[in-house]
């Protein structure tokens, strides 16, 4: 069984790797190094000034992960600037993979959605589809929009489109940490390899990094301080029991 992970750099995503190398040891791990954009100073002073509190909690969240000092020193690991890279495309497949695993990348394209590993390849999408798709950030956009009962994580194969690819699990966030991505894989390898059309539960929405604008950052903020209240609401609760997700029934 050969398992090969395309992941993003930030220190969840490498807790990530590291948590599914300890179940299942993986065989190569392709982290995707971004170069780092030149940020405007309007873009910092909004952060450092109007919006401590976002930058604030992403920052604590981060190094979090990082004092816990995950190694990944134990696998074969490339680094590649770009996930769709030719060296990712090569090393993939002279590796042959049954079942390839991402997080945290850019949009993967259709060379690298060309190989096709025994199992398919498994994206983890931290929101709830088909209800709320796309990004900078799934859960930011469900409290900016006051959707707190879609805020979720999905599991589903992946295809060329975003955050469309035929579900395997979903669960509502319970906001206590959960494993669900190794649950799922824990599953499939033993021989669930089905999903959900996204299609036959609900339409849904997909946003785009394009519209996370200001007024979405001071929508999110105001929404963030009745967080409390609103998830301890009785119209929320309400809300929450009308959305259906996809659990692992009928798995031999």
């Amino acid at each position: 069984m050969k398992i090969v992970l395309w992941i993003g750099n930030a220190e969840n995503q490498k807790a990530l790797a590291a948590r599914i190398h300890s179940v299942y040891k993986v065989d190569a791990i392709f982290l995707e190094r971004k170069k780092k954009k030149r940020t405007s100073w309007v873009k910092a002073v909004s952060s450092l000034l109007l919006f401590p509190s976002i930058s604030g909690s992403w920052k604590n969240l981060m190094d979090f992960y990082k004092k816990k000092e995950i190694s990944l020193k134990e696998v074969t690991l490339f680094e590649v600037e770009n996930i769709n890279s030719g060296e990712t495309y090569n090393k993939t497949l002279e590796i042959s993979p049954d079942l390839i695993i991402v997080s945290g990348t850019r949009i993967i394209k259709d060379k690298l959605l060309s190989l096709k590993p025994r199992m398919g390849i498994l994206n983890l999408h931290t929101g709830l589809s088909p209800y709320i798709k796309g990004g900078p950030n799934c859960t930011n956009w469900c409290i900016a929009t006051g959707q707190l009962h879609l805020i979720g994580n999905t599991i589903m194969w992946l295809n060329e489109a975003i955050d469309a690819g035929d579900i395997v699990v979903s669960r509502l966030c319970d906001f206590k940490g959960s494993a669900l991505y190794l649950h799922a894989i824990e599953k499939i390898i033993k021989g669930f390899e089905s999903g959900v059309p996204q299609n036959s539960i609900s339409k849904g929405l997909t946003f785009y990094t394009s519209q996370w604008d200001l007024k979405q950052k001071f929508l999110l903020v105001k929404n963030f301080k009745k967080f409390s209240a609103i998830i301890h609401s009785k119209d929320y609760q309400t809300k929450r029991s009308a959305v259906k997700t996809i659990d692992f029934k009928n798995i031999s």
